[in-house]
């Protein structure tokens, strides 16, 4: 065999071997889950968010971007790792607001949870957030209730109160870390109608904090399907429009 040959031979083997590594690379990245939430107030669309779940030996990720148009134009993304067994593991996420870009991170520190918002134009700010353990963890998505739920496992009926590591729009920097108390209880389950397939029975629990409450529906899977809350405005609901889930992705 002439070295020309050989050489080109060589050559069509690389790019064989490389594309098969590219596949690879890109098999391990498509995501186990996908979907998109809309958000409505008073029955009128204010925003969506659209999600991917991904998972790999070592961890679950989630990615999400959440478009808002009320009361005004903004945009929040935000990163979440779990480890296999769904306990947080570190969570980044950014708030595109008004041209400004400020950013949320969650971090393990020892024991504890540790957070940090930064800026451009704002003073950066850390806080310890207490103790990991039995801590959950509410950034505003319903994936995070998803998290919550999969940690809760409660029976029909039952009720039981957490501390929940929350972001607060409201504070002096538009993003402020909290942690504060809530109360999980589980109610009877409901039918939902899901359009073009059978009704699916959803596990229903009500969330308590201070004077507030909402209720979430989560499907068989105990991923959300719903959210429903009284704000000063009227009626919010945050309802699942499109899902595609991997059979024993979790």
């Amino acid at each position: 065999m002439s070295q020309k040959r050989l050489g080109f031979l060589l050559f069509v083997g690389g790019l064989v071997l490389a594309g098969a590594r590219v596949a690879a690379a890109v098999s391990d990245e498509l995501p186990v889950a996908t979907g998109e939430y809309q958000i409505l107030l008073v029955g009128k669309r204010i925003g969506e968010e659209q999600f991917h779940v991904y998972k790999d030996k070592k961890s679950y990720q989630v990615e999400s971007t959440t478009t808002r148009y009320w009361p005004h134009p903004s945009q929040q993304r935000y990163a979440y790792k779990l480890d296999p067994s769904f306990q947080p593991d570190e969570l980044t996420h950014n708030l595109h607001d008004g041209g400004k870009l400020v950013t949320v991170e969650l971090r393990k520190k020892g024991k504890n949870w540790r957070s940090e918002v930064k800026g451009k134009e704002i003073k950066k700010v850390q806080q310890d957030m207490g103790e990991r353990q039995n801590a959950e963890i509410d950034f505003g998505s319903p994936l995070f209730q998803w998290v919550t739920f999969r940690q809760l496992k409660l029976a029909a009926g039952e009720r039981t109160g957490v501390e929940v590591v929350v972001l607060d729009g409201a504070g002096p920097t538009a993003q402020t870390v909290r942690r504060i108390k809530r109360t999980y209880t589980r109610l009877p389950d409901e039918e939902i109608p899901v359009e073009g397939q059978e009704p699916v029975t959803a596990s229903v629990y009500e969330v308590t904090e201070a004077e507030s409450s909402y209720r979430l529906w989560l499907d068989p899977s105990g991923f959300p399907m719903r959210s429903e809350r009284e704000t000063p405005e009227g009626p919010l609901e945050v309802r699942r429009v499109r899902f595609q889930m991997t059979p024993g992705a979790w």
